[in-house]
């Protein structure tokens, strides 16, 4: 009986744990703006989803939180952002994110076409050198 008791607590114990909540918090920003600009540019509205996260969208300051719900820290997630004419430069970083992890997600944002224009002009200037 004792037996059975202990095996019901440590079964409810860990079903506990297991659907706890797990905060990743992130911000959202325009890239190379610092460099450019000599201040960050954070983009406010980028909707931010995972899966079996509720969704979020970045503030003023280009923060966001996705909450995950019934899935174990250490999980890998893909996270996906959006924003109407921006593109977003660092989708590989957003993919095999893993959960608990210390350190805000960064998303770096650039206006569409931007990366394909700069890319344009590095290899126009090789050419030329």
């Amino acid at each position: 009986m004792q037996r059975i008791i202990l095996t019901l607590g440590i079964s409810f114990l860990s079903l506990g744990l297991s659907a706890q909540n797990i905060s990743l918090p992130g911000r959202a920003s325009i890239l190379n703006s610092k460099y450019e600009t000599g201040y960050i540019e954070y983009v406010s509205d980028v909707e931010v989803t995972a899966d079996f996260a509720t969704p979020g969208a970045s503030d003023d300051l280009g923060k966001f939180e996705l909450v995950f719900r019934g899935i174990p820290n250490g999980t890998t997630v893909d996270i996906t952002a959006d924003k109407i004419g921006l593109e977003v430069v660092n989708e590989h970083d957003l993919g095999n994110v893993i959960l608990g992890r210390v350190d805000d997600l960064s998303i770096f944002l650039a206006k569409k076409g931007y990366l394909a224009e700069t890319q344009a002009e590095f290899y126009d200037i090789n050419l030329k050198g």
